[in-house]
């Protein structure tokens, strides 16, 4: 178990050096990632609070911990958001849509799309932090925490409901190796846990807003993984972020 929790933190963060795993400690190590999303964002709200009480603009605070949360996972997911801006954007489909995916270059539509993350959230959890019952240290603490939690979910969703994409002449894929053998009860039995937290700490009004304003970020990810034979590891940052997103609005909105 240690393993796989190991290989979770190595393959998502910058917080436990790598090491080499096994096919079997990979495949577990993804039932993990809501975990591992939960520790990044204890980690970048204890800062970004720390900020404040020193007197740091709320704003300056947000991007501070959109930052370390960016540092602490290497931009792995918000290289997927701009990859799947780019190729969503080239207006190409199958082979073509996927070589526009590969492409290590990033496009004007994936600038567009990290900016509008990052202005987005920036707004989002300024506002989150200058509501009077969340400008205190606790209770901000444990809202993102949730948030980065929801976020890693975010990960494990599409495997859930659509299949993955493996090229024909692809010797090795990680995405393969991974999850090939995902279940999908892990998915829901993270799901439950989360909602049980949401439900205590908020009300059940906001597990509705959530829900909904997630549903119409991922949906069109979903229908587009659906048309291009399968979702690859792109697709899965993208949700990531845009599951984050959600949360945040979804707090926003239930808070005010």
């Amino acid at each position: 178990m240690f393993s796989t929790i190991h290989a979770a933190f190595s393959f998502l963060s910058i917080l436990v050096k790598g090491k080499i795993y096994n096919d079997r400690q990979m495949q577990q190590s993804i039932y993990y990632y809501p975990l591992v999303g939960a520790i990044i964002g204890f980690i970048a709200s204890s800062i970004a609070m720390l900020c404040y009480y020193f007197s740091f603009s709320k704003e300056l605070c947000a991007i501070i911990f959109l930052l370390i949360e960016c540092l602490l996972s290497r931009g792995l997911h918000h290289d997927g958001l701009s990859d799947i801006a780019d190729a969503i954007g080239s207006n190409k489909t199958q082979e073509k849509f996927r070589e526009v995916l590969k492409d290590s270059r990033i496009g004007s539509f994936g600038v567009i799309a990290l900016l509008s993350y990052f202005l987005l959230t920036t707004f989002t959890i300024a506002q989150l932090i200058n509501l009077q019952s969340y400008n205190s240290f606790f209770p901000f603490i444990s809202l993102m925490t949730l948030g980065c939690m929801w976020s890693r979910l975010g990960l494990i969703c599409l495997p859930a409901y659509t299949k993955l994409y493996i090229p024909n002449n692809a010797q090795f894929s990680l995405a393969k190796t991974m999850f090939c053998q995902f279940q999908k009860k892990y998915f829901y039995y993270w799901l439950i846990f989360f909602l049980l937290f949401i439900t205590i700490y908020f009300t059940f009004s906001m597990v509705i807003i959530l829900f909904t304003i997630t549903f119409i970020f991922t949906y069109p990810l979903y229908k587009i993984a659906k048309r291009e034979n399968g979702y690859n590891g792109d697709f899965l940052g993208a949700t990531c972020l845009l599951w984050e997103c959600s949360f945040y609005l979804a707090g926003i909105i239930i808070l005010t």
